[in-house]
């Protein structure tokens, strides 16, 4: 037919036509090296295979992917990240060492504070109270959670927990059972107390 078969070299296998064009079929190694498309046209992974982006079902993760942030910029992904490291490794940060002066921390504090201060304020414009309320309430939902807290208080100095975490806790165990990552200890039938009833005190 005009063509030699070549030598196959990690379940690649390449072969040579008549019209002198070369063409490899894509590696199946462990590795997943550089894959051919012919006509000298390279569809190189590059470091992302490397790092097993892509998961067994091809779902990209969601570290590989940059998402918007507020400010208007990119997060970075892992591989970034990887490069960003790798060019900092051995140098020295620029303040290492040193101190700020107690003019400089006054002067984050003072920013901090009013900083907190705008955002409090602006709170309190969109729940439409005033400070005083607003401090009012804090202090009655603080006497509310008091109150049912020592309410649920047992006599060894615990506490009963309420129907909410009850929900919580039997669904974490139930999703545990289902997964098989807790099982139930058999009891041995000779331990199992058959004929017995509690009164009803």
């Amino acid at each position: 037919n005009g063509m030699t078969n070549g030598d196959a070299t990690n379940g690649a296998s390449s072969s040579t036509h008549a019209n002198g064009a070369s063409s490899s079929t894509p590696t199946n190694g462990a590795n997943g090296g550089t894959v051919a498309a012919g006509a000298g046209q390279s569809l190189d992974p590059g470091p992302i295979a490397d790092q097993d982006v892509m998961s067994s079902s091809h779902v990209p993760n969601i570290l590989d992917i940059a998402r918007p942030t507020e400010n208007g910029g990119y997060s970075h992904t892992r591989a970034s990240r990887s490069k960003i490291s790798a060019a900092n490794k051995g140098k020295t940060p620029w303040n290492k060492g040193k101190t700020r002066s107690e003019e400089t921390r006054a002067k984050i504090a003072a920013g901090v504070r009013a900083r907190n201060r705008e955002r409090f304020l602006q709170k309190l414009k969109d729940l439409g109270v005033t400070e005083e309320e607003y401090t009012e309430q804090k202090k009655a939902e603080r006497r509310r959670k008091d109150a049912e807290r020592r309410a649920r208080r047992t006599d060894k100095g615990g506490y009963r927990p309420t129907d909410e975490t009850k929900q919580k806790i039997s669904n974490i165990l139930k999703e545990k059972y289902a997964n098989g990552e807790i099982k139930r200890t058999p009891v041995h039938p000779s331990k199992v107390r058959r004929g017995f009833t509690h009164t009803e005190e």
